[in-house]
């Protein structure tokens, strides 16, 4: 009944997007229907992928955007492994799973979402840093949603994508921590005598324990009020209180457009 609805729910949407929720046992091996779905461009799987067939045939090579909201197992590492060269894909999320071994040479949106520390990988971002070094895709966008990052392991992954135009982090701190510290990754946005990622426009971050407001308000500051920085917007994610000091200075920039 999944394969149905999802394939009714195909050509209600022309062929652009298909979402899969899995549900249950699935027939095995899956109906064959969306191999030949040449408008097929996005594809959203849900759930776990444990009952999936291996041989889910897609037109993997026209699929643009992939998102793969799946629980940490062999058939999410499967699915991902049909990405492995994808020269069209431009969209791609995934909430676990190891992406080192991604060929994907036009990357340029990329959610990152380890809902914990990955067998081999002292830090998630150790598997990300080793992936941007060997695929050097033109990423523009990046959205890193996890637990506590390392600020170094941060920096180092935003000297390798020098592009970025929209940048969000959000850390979810584990019980041993109380606060979120993005203290290094502010000052290596900060404007001084270098400017880094020149083309930068959003800047969304913090986590739900964040309560340092200074010192990325006036790393926006810096790069608001800097002619060389097309900063439009910024976000801050935090569930404390903000002092009237940092609220006063964002108000105030707010004011002037940000």
């Amino acid at each position: 009944m999944a394969i149905v609805r999802a394939e009714t729910h195909l050509a209600r949407a022309a062929g652009c997007l298909l979402t899969v929720t899995f549900r249950g046992a699935l027939p095995s091996p899956l109906v064959d229907v969306f191999f030949v779905t040449s408008s097929l461009h996005k594809l959203t799987l849900n759930g776990n992928l444990s009952n999936a067939a291996i041989g889910f045939r897609l037109p993997w090579s026209q699929i643009t955007e992939y998102a793969a909201d799946s629980d940490y197992n062999r058939e999410h590492f499967a699915m991902l492994a049909l990405l492995k060269t994808n020269p069209a894909l431009r969209r791609l999320y995934v909430n676990r799973g190891c992406i080192l071994d991604l060929d994907l040479p036009q990357l340029e949106e990329f959610t990152f979402e380890p809902l914990d520390t990955e067998v081999g990988w002292e830090d998630p971002l150790q598997n990300l840093s080793a992936f941007l070094a060997l695929s050097r895709p033109p990423l523009t966008k990046l959205c890193l949603i996890g637990p506590d990052y390392s600020d170094v392991l941060l920096v180092d992954v935003l000297r390798q994508t020098p592009a970025f135009v929209d940048l969000c982090i959000q850390c979810r701190h584990n019980k041993t921590v109380e606060t979120v510290d993005l203290a290094e990754v502010a000052d290596f946005l900060h404007v001084g005598d270098e400017i880094h990622l020149p083309a930068l426009q959003t800047v969304t971050f913090g986590g739900y324990g964040f309560e340092d407001y200074a010192k990325p308000g006036e790393t926006v500051e810096s790069r608001w009020r800097h002619a060389s920085c097309p900063l439009t917007s910024f976000g801050l994610i935090t569930r404390l209180e903000i002092g009237q000091a940092a609220a006063a200075k964002f108000k105030t920039l707010q004011t002037e457009g940000l």
